[in-house]
């Protein structure tokens, strides 16, 4: 605990706000906090002799059981392993983020990871949490919103490309697109591989093909459910995940629509075990350069 604004302003004949401003910018960059009833305390950093822990963070939802998860998990492990740090994996919080939720605050504050790496989306207000305590991030399967942070995808522009081509392939002529939350860059470069295969093979489509909406399932579901009333229905729907397209598979079932005899469905990814989907689902494998 550092002593009162007030009694380190007498100590070193400084000015109170010089001595104020200090404090609030060394609370900014982590290395000191403000508990009620309790005064500024300083952060402590990560013992010398204590593992070096790296924090694997996955969607909430998600297995870390499930066999893409478990083969990142394994490799990753064995990686760090060899380099004396080691792989502890935690559910990414499904409500708040981590910045609210207790457990990753004080996990954060106090240094428990040297770093973390996310096979997640991350929410803005998290990496700016995560920077406040200078905690590396890696997001790893999107690109990142923030051009600070680091991420390693595919390439989504030729992912889009993948798979608006395989469902051209097969016939269809009416494919819409659900992209994810406006503006995450993963769903805009999708649908500018989208809209150059749906131009290169003279495809015309309604501007609501190309719908936005949330992650998961049940975003999936949510814009199954608009696209069933819609006036000119396609005939195939691609998703930028999978677990969206889960959710758009299952509202199509429980709305009586077969897959793929109505509406065939496409998805980014594989974190999921086949046994998950009610019906196999298509999906371009980022980790194989966009095969089908």
């Amino acid at each position: 605990k550092i002593p009162s604004i007030r009694a380190f302003a007498q100590k070193h004949a400084l000015n109170k706000t010089t001595v104020n401003l200090a404090i609030a910018n060394l609370a900014a960059e982590g290395l000191l906090v403000s508990q009620v009833g309790r005064g500024t305390l300083v952060v402590k950093p990560n013992k010398p002799n204590s593992p070096n822990m790296i924090g694997y963070i996955f969607d909430s939802g998600i297995s870390p059981e499930y066999p893409s998860i478990a083969l990142h998990i394994k490799h990753l492990t064995k990686t760090f392993a060899e380099n004396h740090y080691s792989l502890v994996a935690n559910e990414y919080p499904a409500s708040g983020g981590m910045c609210e939720n207790p457990d990753f605050q004080e996990k954060i504050r106090n240094h428990f990871f040297s770093g973390l790496i996310a096979y997640s989306s991350i929410r803005l207000e998290d990496i700016v949490f995560l920077k406040k305590y200078h905690v590396p991030l890696v997001i790893v399967g999107e690109e990142s919103n923030d051009e600070h942070t680091a991420s390693v995808c595919a390439d989504m522009f030729e992912v889009g490309m993948s798979l608006t081509n395989h469902l051209v392939r097969l016939g269809h002529t009416k494919i819409a697109l659900l992209t994810g939350p406006a503006g995450n860059k993963t769903g805009e470069l999708m649908e500018l591989g989208y809209r150059a295969v749906m131009a290169k093979h003279d495809r015309t489509y309604p501007a609501e093909y190309v719908m936005a909406g949330p992650w998961g399932e049940d975003g999936g579901g949510i814009l199954a459910g608009q696209i069933v009333t819609l006036k000119e229905r396609p005939t195939a729907i691609i998703t930028a995940e999978e677990i969206m397209a889960l959710g758009v598979m299952k509202k199509l079932l429980a709305l009586g629509h077969r897959i793929p005899e109505d509406f065939a469905v496409a998805g980014v990814a594989d974190r999921l075990p086949v046994s998950a989907y009610p019906v196999p689902l298509t999906v371009s494998d980022t980790a194989e350069r966009s095969q089908i």
